[in-house]
């Protein structure tokens, strides 16, 4: 992928970032620990969705979403299937019972909206606000 970046001095420069390829467990290990991020900023938005950093959370989400997103397997060089996001990245390698710590069953099905949602597409920003009368 190829970026143009611009300086504080006004100098602009094109720069080419390569797609990560990790082995399985590398993957593995990276999504986890993204994903363990991932869902405490969800459970912050959704038990406090009027928080004044609201924006810094979302902004953070889809960070370490399109991180995982560029993530490519060495063995295979593909990108990481919708099913591998869904385990590794948005329930943080652990089943759906297990992973929201202290969220309610409610909290529990509208995350699984939220991430069917991203998965198809939605950006993570736009889905929020789209549904965040929900909340």
């Amino acid at each position: 992928m190829k970026y143009k970046i611009t300086t504080r001095t006004g100098k602009q420069y094109i720069v080419t970032v390569r797609d990560m390829a990790l082995s399985r467990t590398d993957a593995m290990d990276r999504c986890i620990s993204l994903g363990q991020k991932f869902i405490e900023h969800f459970d912050k938005l959704y038990k406090n969705p009027d928080d004044s950093s609201k924006t810094h959370w979302l902004i953070e989400m889809e960070s370490w979403y399109k991180k995982v997103k560029q993530i490519k397997l060495k063995q295979n060089h593909s990108p990481l299937t919708n099913s591998e996001l869904h385990d590794w990245f948005f329930t943080a390698g652990a089943n759906s019972i297990d992973f929201m710590k202290n969220g309610t069953r409610t909290e529990e099905q509208f995350y699984d909206k939220f991430v069917t949602k991203i998965i198809s597409g939605n950006t993570i920003n736009q889905f929020w606000e789209s549904i965040c009368d929900e909340v």
